[in-house]
C-alpha cells in the first residue's frame, strides 16, 4: 500500500497504539492519519509553519476537528526531535478539571523536546508547564529517548556524542558521555536483548549501527559503556532512524527496523 497526499519530504512516520492508524509528518508543514485499512487520509492537521516542530512549537491537536487544543514552547530554535513518555515520579499528574473537554490521557504525560541549541526540555503535557531544562551546547541535538524506571534520558548530538542525564540528580551536566566517531546521531532505541536485559541501539549518519551493554552495567554499577553488538549492511548508508517491532520471543527479545538512505527497511 502507498499512501500518497504529502506534496513535499515525508520527514516522520508513527503507528497509533491500535496499530491501524499512522501519523505522518512532512516538510509541507502538515500531519497526516490515515488508515491502514483502506489507505484513506480522513484527517489533516495544518498549522506549523515549518516541517513538524521545527518551528520551534509543539502543538496538542484534537483530531476530530483538525483543531490546536494549545501550543507549547515557542522556542527561539527548531525542536529537531520530540517523544512523549509516562511522567516521572516527581511530579503529579494534572487534576481532571484542569484540562481541556477535548484531552484525553495527557494529565500525567511528559514531552521531551530535543533542540537544535543542544538543550533538553521537559513539558509536563497535563499543566502545559515547563519542568526542567538542560543547558545548551554548540552542537545541535539530533535524538533522544528516554528510559522511565531509571527516569534516564538519552540524547545524540550533531557530532556523535551521546549523553547521559538522570532526573534523579542535577541536569546541570551529564551523568556519563561516550563517542565513536564524528558522525551525527540519528536515532536512539532501548530495546531488550535475548537476555531479556535492557540496552541501547544507536545509529549514525555514516551508517554505523551498534548496541551498548546493559543500561544497568553503565547506569546503576558505574561500568564503562561497552558495544557487545556491531550490526553491518548500512556502510556509508546513512540510517534516518529506527523502531522497535513487536515480538512473541519469551525473553522479550525485541527486533529493530531502520530506515536507511538507500530506500530499503533493514530489520535486525
Amino acid at each position: 500500500m502507498t499512501l500518497k497526499g504529502h506534496v513535499s519530504d515525508v520527514t516522520t512516520v508513527q503507528f497509533f497504539p491500535s496499530n491501524l492508524v499512522i501519523l505522518t509528518g512532512g516538510a509541507d508543514f502538515q500531519l497526516k492519519i490515515w488508515s491502514v485499512l483502506n489507505g484513506s487520509n480522513p484527517v489533516t492537521l495544518k498549522g506549523h509553519t515549518s516541517a513538524s516542530s521545527r518551528d520551534g512549537t509543539i502543538k496538542l491537536w484534537n483530531c476530530g476537528t483538525s483543531s490546536t487544543i494549545t501550543t507549547l514552547g515557542n522556542y527561539k530554535c527548531s525542536i529537531n526531535k520530540m517523544i512523549l513518555t509516562e511522567l516521572p515520579s516527581q511530579y503529579e499528574a494534572a487534576k481532571i478539571e484542569t484540562l481541556d473537554p477535548m484531552e484525553v490521557d495527557t494529565g500525567d504525560k511528559l514531552v521531551l523536546a530535543a533542540l537544535e541549541d543542544g538543550s533538553v526540555h521537559g513539558i509536563h503535557l497535563g499543566t502545559k508547564k515547563e519542568l526542567f531544562a538542560t543547558s545548551t551546547s554548540s552542537s545541535p541535538l539530533t535524538a533522544i529517548t528516554y528510559e522511565p524506571e531509571t527516569e534516564t534520558i538519552f540524547t545524540g548530538n550533531k557530532d556523535g556524542l551521546v549523553e547521559v542525564y538522570s532526573l534523579e540528580k542535577k541536569l546541570d551536566e551529564p551523568l556519563l558521555q561516550w563517542k565513536r566517531n564524528g558522525y551525527a546521531i540519528t536515532s536512539l532505541v532501548i530495546m531488550l536483548n535475548k537476555s531479556g536485559q535492557k540496552i541501547i541501539c544507536v545509529s549514525s549518519a555514516d551508517g554505523s549501527l551498534y548496541q551498548t551493554s546493559p543500561l544497568a552495567n553503565f547506569i546503576t554499577n558505574n561500568e564503562k559503556v561497552q558495544v557487545e553488538v556491531e550490526f553491518t549492511g548500512n556502510e556509508l548508508e546513512t540510517v534516518h532512524d529506527m523502531k522497535l517491532v513487536p515480538t512473541e520471543h519469551d525473553s522479550g527479545y525485541q527486533r529493530i527496523a531502520c530506515a536507511v538512505r538507500d530506500g530499503k527497511i533493514r530489520i535486525y
